[in-house]
C-alpha cells in the first residue's frame, strides 16, 4: 500500500495483480558444459533456459582428503542433477548428505559437464479490483 485511509474513509479500494507461479507436469532438461569458479565466489554461465549459477557452498575433510561441495542454481526448481565425473557418489557413501541442486569434487575443475532436469514452472497472472467498507 502506498497509503493509509484517510480520516472518515468509509471504504477502502484495491486493485492489482497477483502472479502465481506453480509447477506443471513435465520437465524441462538441459545438457550443457558449465564452466566452474575457480578463485571466484561463483560462476556464471548463459544457455538457452538463462542464467546458470555455480556457487562454491563449503567443504569436508575425511582423514586427509578434502571434499568441495558445489551447488546450482537456475532459472526453475532442479529436480535432479548429474554432473560428469564428479565424487559426489563417493561423498554420500560417507553418510553425507546433499540437497538436490549441490554435487561435489576433491578436486575442482575448470568446466564440468551437467545434465540437469528443471520442474517445468507456469506463471499465471490474476488481476483484482475490489472495495470493502471501513470504519463504523
Amino acid at each position: 500500500f502506498d497509503s493509509a485511509p484517510t480520516t472518515g474513509a468509509t471504504t477502502l479500494n484495491m486493485k492489482g495483480t497477483f502472479i502465481i507461479e506453480y509447477v506443471k507436469e513435465g520437465n524441462k532438461e538441459l545438457r550443457s558444459n558449465l564452466t566452474m569458479p575457480g578463485n571466484n565466489y561463483q560462476s556464471i554461465n548463459q544457455n538457452e533456459m538463462g542464467e546458470i549459477r555455480i556457487s562454491g557452498t563449503g567443504s569436508a575433510t575425511v582423514g586427509e582428503v578434502e571434499y568441495n561441495v558445489y551447488s546450482i542454481e537456475g532459472p526453475y526448481p532442479i529436480n535432479s542433477l548429474e554432473v560428469a565425473n564428479d565424487d559426489t557418489e563417493e561423498y554420500k557413501k560417507l553418510g553425507l548428505g546433499l540437497d538436490s541442486n549441490q554435487f561435489v569434487f576433491k578436486k575442482e575443475p575448470e568446466g564440468i559437464e551437467v545434465n540437469i532436469i528443471f520442474a517445468d514452472v507456469e506463471q499465471q497472472e490474476i488481476p483484482f479490483d475490489i472495495s470493502f467498507g471501513i470504519g463504523m
